[in-house]
């Protein structure tokens, strides 16, 4: 579906609303949407990034803890895409993804998944390297350990990441073949 205005347009809107009206629409939204009023609340400080950044570190790590139930992936990755919209620093994001693929690693040495899981770890791990060179981060060395586990894995089912997820753990691709 198409959006009615231009982010210009609805600033007009916005400029040239009474405040009441502006008010009334934010009470509707944290009333009806969930996200937005998790965004209201960390707006207004009632809930901090760090609260959001917790819960979506224990939503990410439930879904992994029941080993009869297969987690649902793109409910799972929905906790980082939902966390963003908070415009969070570049390590809390990376620290989501990085307990999101080494969970499903996890989950996938336990349990031999379809493709599609193998795909989103491979995704998920590329996008992982890809925000901390863009952030110009670097690992520590207990996540650099997580990610080797990750890598190992990939590779031992022939799923072979980015050049540049061996980068940034300053890896050459042949030490990580057995």
């Amino acid at each position: 579906m198409k959006k009615a205005f231009t982010i210009a347009a609805l600033r007009k809107k916005i400029s040239s609303s009474q405040p009441k009206e502006i008010e009334n629409l934010l009470v509707e939204l944290y009333r009806t949407n969930t996200t937005a009023s998790r965004q209201i609340d960390v707006f207004f400080n009632a809930n901090s990034l760090e609260d959001e950044y917790q819960e979506a570190k224990k939503r990410i790590t439930k879904a992994f803890d029941n080993p009869s139930k297969i987690p649902n992936l793109s409910t799972v990755k929905r906790n980082i895409s939902d966390f963003k919209k908070f415009n969070p620093p570049a390590e809390k994001v990376i620290d989501l993804e990085l307990i999101y693929v080494t969970n499903l690693a996890g989950f996938l040495e336990s349990f031999d998944g379809p493709d599609s899981y193998y795909k989103s770890l491979l995704s998920v791990t590329n996008t992982l390297a890809l925000n901390c060179m863009q952030a110009n981060l670097s690992l520590t060395g207990p996540q650099t350990e997580q990610l080797k586990v990750v890598l190992d894995l990939l590779l031992e089912y022939g799923w072979e990441p980015e050049y540049y997820v061996f980068d940034i753990l300053d890896l050459p691709y042949e030490q990580l073949l057995y």
